[in-house]
């Protein structure tokens, strides 16, 4: 008797939430399985192909964007975070264990698989690898993963292998089988276990001043911008007004600034709110604006900046015209 009224429950439990994803736009196969308690988000018009299995603890989360395609026989464990950017495709049979940020518009092909985890085999040589693996389980979250990173515009060949705490930057081309054990700069080709650059799709030289209006500048634009329009038969870079208009919250530029220097941002927005960058908040009206921070870039020569908009969604649209690197007024 009991059997029955739970299958009951779960069907019907299940077809609501088939329910409600196909009004966003969302298609999920009846046998993809959702396991613990992570916190899953699937964004709209994205699809997970059958026998998919998406898991993860409490305090996880696994982010998919807007118009991901994910085949079947797929397997997400987050133990930290999982982020799939939007239009993001990924073949059959790929995996991403761990603390894993695929970008946008990244081509993943058959087999591809990510993790920020491994074994342990050295702490103490002596004991079997699952013991080593026991007694490490208890150490924390950071010690245990190496959090991966792949760029926007990725393609990943069939079959590719990235280890954990890889950084590969925007735009790289990987061979298939390949193996990444090292951080790969943009827009490289690379090929090998371990893999190897053999060329690049473009001369990577990020500029003093970006215009979001020319498309040889898109390669700089690194993250968080919308560049591939929602209808599939639109070949071209959807702006609005000119620029370029966020998809998330972060979002990072490449630009040439030297020791000292300052970036100044030109940008629209829908309404008010904040944008940070280095821990420097400056407020963002309604309409258009100028701002201007002490440029504090990263390691790799990225400058980040977070969006915080004021009310709802109708205001969060951020729209960036243009960046310059600029010699900042002496301060009485």
């Amino acid at each position: 008797m009991l059997k029955p009224l739970l299958r009951a429950l779960y069907w019907f439990l299940f077809n609501a939430c088939r329910a409600w994803g196909a009004m966003r736009g969302v298609r999920i196969e009846p046998s993809v399985q959702w396991r613990g308690r992570a916190r899953f988000s699937v964004g709209h018009g994205s699809y997970i192909g059958a026998r998919t299995v998406l898991s993860g603890d409490a305090g996880a989360s696994v982010q998919i964007g807007e118009r991901v395609w994910m085949g079947s026989d797929c397997e997400i464990s987050a133990l930290g975070r999982v982020d799939i950017g939007a239009h993001t495709t990924l073949q059959h049979r790929s995996q991403l264990h761990g603390d894993v940020r695929l970008g946008a518009g990244c081509t993943g092909a058959a087999d591809l698989y990510i993790s920020s985890g491994r074994h342990e085999f050295r702490r103490n040589p002596p004991l079997p690898i699952r013991l080593q693996d026991r007694a490490r389980a208890g150490l924390p979250a950071a010690e245990r993963s190496q959090p991966v990173e792949v760029g926007d515009d990725c393609w990943l060949g069939i079959g590719v292998a990235v280890m954990p705490g890889v950084r590969i930057g925007r735009g790289c081309v990987l061979g298939a089988h390949s193996v990444v054990t090292t951080d790969l700069p943009p827009y490289s080709i690379a090929v090998g276990s371990p893999a190897r650059v053999i060329g690049q799709r473009l001369a990577y030289a990020p500029p003093a001043a970006l215009d979001a209006a020319r498309d040889e500048h898109l390669p700089y634009f690194d993250a968080g911008f919308s560049q591939i329009g929602h209808d599939e038969g639109d070949a071209g870079v959807p702006r609005v007004a000119g620029g370029l208009a966020l998809n998330r919250a972060e979002c990072r530029i490449a630009l040439a600034v030297l020791p000292g220097q300052g970036v100044r941002l030109q940008l629209r927005a829908a309404g008010p709110g904040q944008l940070l960058h280095a821990g420097v908040v400056r407020s963002v009206p309604a309409g258009l604006a100028t701002l201007e921070w002490q440029a504090a870039p990263d390691a790799r020569g990225l400058l980040s900046f977070d969006w915080r908009p004021e009310g709802g969604a109708a205001s969060a649209c951020l729209v960036l015209l243009s960046a310059q690197a600029i010699t900042l007024e002496e301060q009485p």
